[in-house]
């Protein structure tokens, strides 16, 4: 049976599009799924960034500036699904991680719009 992954992850990550979507998803939803896995692994999950992106993204996708780039052909070799079906909290946590940070290396060509994404939310 699937985790609640929402004790685990901000929910607007827990149907994240990052590894199991090849459909064309929104700028704005793009954006909202690349920068919290980027505030995830490279932030520790802040809130407060968390938070910052989501009143950021709130606003006009004209207003915000961005542009949806184009996905990487190759997403990483886990899936969510890693994370699914395992008993302790501790255990599900990591494999949590270890997908996080194999989908974020696998667009290593975008981390640098991610953070300046997440530097506007945040209005550095």
């Amino acid at each position: 049976m699937p985790r609640d992954l929402s004790k685990f992850m901000p929910p607007d990550l827990v149907d994240s599009k990052c590894t199991e979507c090849g459909a064309e998803i929104p700028a704005k939803s793009y954006a909202a799924h690349f920068t919290g896995l980027c505030c995830g692994v490279e932030y520790n999950g802040a809130p407060s960034v968390y938070a910052a992106l989501q009143k950021w993204l709130n606003g006009p996708v004209e207003g915000i500036g961005i542009t949806r780039p184009t996905e990487p052909e190759y997403r990483g070799a886990l899936t969510i699904r890693n994370a699914y079906d395992i008993k302790s909290d501790a255990e599900f946590a990591a494999r949590l991680r270890e997908w996080a940070r194999e989908v974020w290396a696998a667009y290593a060509p975008q981390h640098e719009l991610a953070r300046s994404w997440i530097e506007k939310a945040l209005g550095e």
